[in-house]
């Protein structure tokens, strides 16, 4: 392991030992070395992510959605997104990734330095809160989307609404 990765390490290690004592159902998955940490959402093919950059200064916590090559569930959320930012509490990216499969909604703080020994447990609020938020905000919708129906309705659309 490199130095950054001992780093990532040493600050995804505080981070569990965070979660243990504030919200121990995200505690059960050993901290990596790398500058994110994908957990389950309940789905498969959807992660709730917590990232740090420290090289470009900035922290973040998203839903990625690995396998939407397609965007039909990014656009199926996008159309709820004012509902969605509503129970979130906050203004969120939207992210579409053209040309890849997978898409992100996303908060970020940029401006921080999360390499920043003495700033890890604030940021390690931060992250649980919006863990927290993303959780409220798309669990009920991950778990009950009908993937199915979306591609009929988007078949249906590119043939005028013609069945």
């Amino acid at each position: 392991m490199d130095d950054r990765q001992k780093r990532y390490k040493e600050f995804w290690t505080g981070f569990s030992d965070y979660l243990s004592e504030h919200d121990p159902q995200y505690g059960n998955s050993a901290p990596p070395k790398d500058h994110w940490w994908a957990f389950g959402i309940g789905r498969t093919g959807f992660t709730f992510t917590v990232s740090a950059g420290g090289r470009d200064h900035w922290i973040c916590t998203e839903v990625f959605v690995h396998a939407d090559a397609d965007k039909l569930i990014f656009d199926h959320f996008f159309q709820q997104r004012s509902e969605i930012e509503k129970t979130f509490g906050a203004e969120l990216e939207w992210e579409r990734l053209e040309n890849r499969k997978g898409s992100r909604v996303s908060i970020r703080v940029r401006g921080v330095d999360p390499m920043n020994s003495e700033k890890w447990p604030e940021y390690y609020v931060w992250f649980l809160e919006n863990m927290q938020n993303f959780r409220r905000s798309f669990s009920k919708r991950i778990r009950e989307l009908d993937l199915d129906a979306l591609a009929v309705a988007q078949t249906d659309q590119q043939e005028g609404g013609l069945t």
